[in-house]
């Protein structure tokens, strides 16, 4: 490898490999970690505070995941724009290097963030799938044969033999993949974020340092004063209520209550 140099610099590269693995071990550790708790949702019961230590190594883990992915991917396009080393192009604007970082980090995250979107569709579509074959058999008059050992039962139709997966089984399944993407979501949200909070505080900073009417801190205060004015209202009118009408949905309950809701209203839209 390469040293860094007089100044402490790196090589752009230097442990590109490094911060992209370990994102993706904070991330697995993180999904490990719900899929867990959810299948030992006893645990919880019995200890509550349990589930709030839970929820903060997982935002740990996802914030862990989004920064190492930042600088890992800064470190990566920064090799990638660098110009070579004996040439004389001007090295790299650092202003143009985050936008640039924040729009591919918008554009992976988002392609991700869809993928799961589709995985999440997939899983209520089969869950209303299966409600709706369970409630046209209770209808025929057919009954449900169980499958031992596999906590699944089979369905006799006209078309041939469906496998349908039991209640409890749906439900759990249900859970564990809503969780798992939501988990990874939720650090894609914060690189994305991460990345155009960098993106706007370099550009501020440079912007402010050409004022010539006040200091640059005081440009600083009237542009965080500007911003706070446009984005108070906004999202004291439109995104806490959501938010919080969000988090009433979902409830506070742990375990197989909150599991069995969601298969319920997936039975019921279906039927």
């Amino acid at each position: 490898g390469q040293l860094p140099g007089p100044e402490g610099h790196e090589p752009p590269a230097t442990r590109v490999v490094a911060l992209l693995a370990c994102s993706l071990f904070f991330a697995v550790v993180a999904v490990v970690s719900v899929l867990l708790l959810e299948v030992k949702h006893e645990v919880l019961k019995a200890a509550p505070y349990l589930h709030r230590i839970s929820e903060v190594f997982q935002v740990v883990c996802c914030m862990c995941c989004a920064w190492c992915s930042y600088y890992g991917m800064k470190r990566l396009l920064l090799s990638l724009l660098s110009p070579p080393a004996d040439s004389n192009e001007l090295p790299v604007v650092e202003e143009v290097l985050r936008v640039s970082l924040a729009v591919v980090n918008s554009f992976l995250a988002f392609a991700m963030i869809f993928v799961l979107n589709l995985i999440i569709d997939r899983e209520k579509m089969l869950v209303a799938r299966e409600a709706a074959l369970v409630a046209e058999a209770k209808a025929n008059g057919k009954q449900l044969i169980a499958r031992s050992g596999t906590g699944s039962q089979v369905l006799q139709s006209d078309s041939g033999t469906v496998t349908i997966r039991s209640q409890a089984r749906t439900a759990l399944q249900n859970k564990l993949i809503m969780q798992a993407c939501q988990t990874l979501i939720k650090a894609m949200a914060l690189l994305v974020g991460f990345s155009w909070e960098q993106s706007f505080d370099s550009c501020v900073e440079k912007t402010c340092e050409r004022f010539t009417v006040v200091s640059p801190a005081w440009a600083q205060l009237i542009f965080a004063a500007l911003m706070a004015a446009m984005v108070l209202p906004a999202w004291r009118l439109y995104i806490l209520p959501n938010a919080e009408e969000h988090q009433s949905h979902d409830g506070d309950s742990i375990g197989g209550s909150k599991a069995g809701s969601l298969y319920g209203s997936r039975q019921v839209s279906a039927q």
